[in-house]
């Protein structure tokens, strides 16, 4: 081992050290108003222990430890609830106290920094946003016109499906695409028709999908906030930022 990985060993050795006796004393700070949780790994918590499945490891630690839990995820403290009584408070007697909540890397990519209505957090900014989407694209007037586009765009769905009799027929992809002529009907009153339905259907139904899984996707930054805005370059790409998808 040369001398610039021997010094690079042991800045991070140092670092992980530090951070972890951090996190020791801060935890026994204010241990007394968590809930319980399992142990986690120094620097990374309990990253290390999640199981793909979430539904089922989240049901069994909360036979373990209870209906309130908390995990560490890195430099992020995560409290689970898994009962009905301690959703409803979450979600209904004190929404307004949980309404904001942390914007992924990715949402800030994607979405403007995340200042749309569901990334913002709740304040002036975002009862302006609702109501303009209550106003304009909930209105009763809109609400009302839904169920004769509804019933127009499965009509030509129907009709579509009738004109590819003995072809091949993704009903996956018609269905969505159904969905957003409805929805593109409410916005602009434009739809697809025609040929051009199968193929925009399935691009904007990939393009949905991508976002889906890019949303999902873990970023180190999430965890560990102070690499946001770190650089890394690899040999032939650009500069990237540990805040996207790696």
């Amino acid at each position: 081992m040369d001398a610039s990985a021997s010094t690079i060993v042991t800045l991070l050795a140092i670092f992980a050290i530090t951070w972890y006796a951090w996190i020791r004393v801060k935890s026994k700070k204010g241990s007394s108003s968590l809930p319980p949780g399992p142990r986690g790994l120094p620097l990374i918590g309990n990253l290390a222990s999640l199981d793909p499945d979430l539904h089922t490891y989240f049901a069994g630690l909360a036979r373990t430890y209870g209906p309130i839990l908390k995990l560490q995820l890195g430099y992020k403290l995560g409290i689970i609830v898994s009962s009905p009584d301690l959703a409803r408070e979450v979600l209904k007697d004190h929404d307004l106290t949980f309404a904001n909540r942390d914007v992924p890397a990715v949402a800030r990519i994607a979405f403007y920094g995340g200042l749309d209505i569901v990334w913002s957090p709740y304040g002036p900014e975002w009862r302006m946003i609702r109501k303009v989407c209550v106003l304009k694209m909930l209105s009763n007037s809109t609400l009302d016109s839904v169920y004769g586009l509804h019933r127009r765009e499965v009509q030509n769905t129907v009709a579509y499906m009738y004109s590819k009799v003995g072809s091949p027929i993704n009903v996956g992809e018609q269905t969505f695409l159904t969905i957003l002529n409805v929805v593109t009907s409410m916005l602009w009153g434009g739809t697809v028709q025609g040929e051009e339905r199968g193929r925009l259907g399935a691009e904007f139904r990939r393009a949905v999908a991508d976002m889906t899984e890019l949303l999902g996707a873990p970023n180190i930054s999430d965890f560990f906030s102070c690499l946001g805005q770190i650089r890394f370059a690899r040999p032939g790409k650009k500069d990237e930022w540990f805040g996207y998808k790696i």
